[in-house]
């Protein structure tokens, strides 16, 4: 049996969940960490603790594959020996969340604890309820006593965003016992024992600080017209579909370039998210230097209420990890990276200004979800709702999610046709592919 240590709170409990922000801009789709704040008034709230690990006392490691759709890392799990599942792999999430409800009635799951979550505009109220004693398996590595989060709603509709059927996250509550390779070529996550795990000679360290459950490093940034940010505090974020995203609320230092393109970033709960697209001329991870990377620029509300346990710069999502393999070694407060040969290419990203999202049966109905203004998309009279019924005359049955990403990446001057149905009524624009950020 777990123990569990239970304490008395009389102020606001915070909690990191995650909420998809839809971008209005690129297909690259943006999960940040938005904080919920519960309110448990005088309400007791179990801490509770994890075994350390799993591994028999020979056992080095356990290897499996995943899948890396529209830059987010899938992993197959099977929960109480039963119920295949997909998870998406998220570093920077603190717990791990079973996103829908229907798995966790089906498998008779019992409550321990229910927690009203409300969003950071204090309007909508949420629901989350903690299970214990799960039977978790990913691949020949099993955990007995799990615990997990369930949602009441799925607030994160991941298959909107991937194409594929997601059920929940896989975070650090349970990463954090291990050391955690991640390697973008081969597709193959390896969980192994930190008690046998010994670096390559290849693998270039870089010292971590782990702070809820969650990776962070200092990187040295150089934004346009400025002096360089130095040791400027980013998440490690297998979890975010994007190269990057900075705070400008949280340093003076982050000023949003005159170029940048306005913009709603995400949507949460209490409305639009404000923000701006840009290019950072160059950011230093260790002794690697990257630049012009297409990013992000988090403005917040000034009626959002924001609580930070722990103060970052911003995050650096898999746009960026996966130009390397990533070895995370939680113990010991270290993170590996080794160089594969997409390190220097240059960054793709949208050309079109629309967002795609997948829906319907079997995923296979394609709407816009948003159209950037003065872009080729919306000069073309595109509009959010609108149903894509072929792309280069392509039809819809034979595109994915991923397939029309891609297709609005190329290069810049590439014609492109589509084929919309709005109101019941088809109607054919044409538009050609152009750049959206500046130097």
């Amino acid at each position: 049996m777990n123990s569990f240590r239970e304490n008395r709170y009389d102020y606001l409990i915070h909690f990191n969940l995650k909420i998809e922000l839809k971008h209005s801009h690129f297909f690259e789709r943006l999960f940040i960490k938005v904080l919920f704040i519960c309110l448990l008034i005088s309400f007791n709230f179990i801490a509770w603790s994890q075994s350390f690990n799993t591994f028999s006392a020979s056992q080095q490691k356990v290897s499996v594959a995943f899948e890396y759709i529209n830059n987010f890392i899938l992993v197959d799990i099977l929960l109480d020996e039963k119920l295949p599942l997909k998870f998406i792999l998220d570093t920077g999430a603190e717990h791990s969340i079973l996103t829908k409800k229907e798995v966790a009635e089906v498998l008779n799951f019992q409550y321990v604890k229910k927690f009203k979550i409300v969003g950071a505009d204090m309007n909508r109220e949420l629901i989350a309820h903690l299970v214990t004693n799960i039977h978790f398996r990913i691949g020949a590595l099993e955990e007995e006593n799990v615990q997990m989060l369930v949602l009441d709603e799925d607030y994160f509709l991941f298959e909107e965003l991937t194409g594929q059927n997601i059920q929940g996250i896989l975070g650090g509550d349970f990463l954090r016992k291990y050391v955690v390779e991640i390697d973008y070529k081969r597709k193959r996550l390896t969980i192994h024992n930190p008690k046998f795990f010994k670096p390559k000679k290849k693998h270039k360290v870089i010292p971590i600080m782990v702070k809820n459950n969650k990776p962070f490093i200092k990187s040295d940034l150089v934004l346009q017209n400025l002096e360089p940010m130095k040791a400027s505090v980013m998440l490690i974020d297998s979890g975010a579909g994007v190269t990057l995203l900075l705070d400008s609320d949280e340093s003076e230092a982050i000023q949003i370039p005159e170029n940048a393109v306005p913009g709603n970033i995400g949507s949460g709960l209490g409305g639009q998210l404000l923000g701006y697209f840009g290019l950072l001329p160059e950011i230093s991870i260790g002794q690697f230097n990257l630049k012009n990377i297409p990013m992000n620029f988090q403005v917040k509300q000034n009626d959002s209420i924001e609580i930070n346990l722990f103060k970052k710069n911003g995050l650096i999502g898999n746009q960026i990890l996966d130009r390397f393999k990533v070895i995370i070694d939680y113990r010991r407060d270290k993170l590996y990276l080794q160089p594969n040969k997409r390190l220097y290419k240059p960054f793709k990203f949208d050309k079109s200004g629309i967002s795609v999202i997948a829906t319907g049966f079997k995923l296979r109905k394609y709407l816009i979800q948003s159209v950037m203004r003065d872009s080729p998309a919306g000069e073309a009279g595109l509009k959010p709702g609108d149903q894509i019924l072929s792309l280069n005359n392509i039809p819809y049955k034979f595109l994915s999610l991923k397939g029309i990403n891609k297709r609005l990446k190329r290069k810049v001057g590439k014609k492109t046709s589509m084929v919309i149905k709005r109101e019941g009524v088809k109607k054919k624009v044409k538009f050609e592919l152009r750049n959206l950020l500046e130097n």
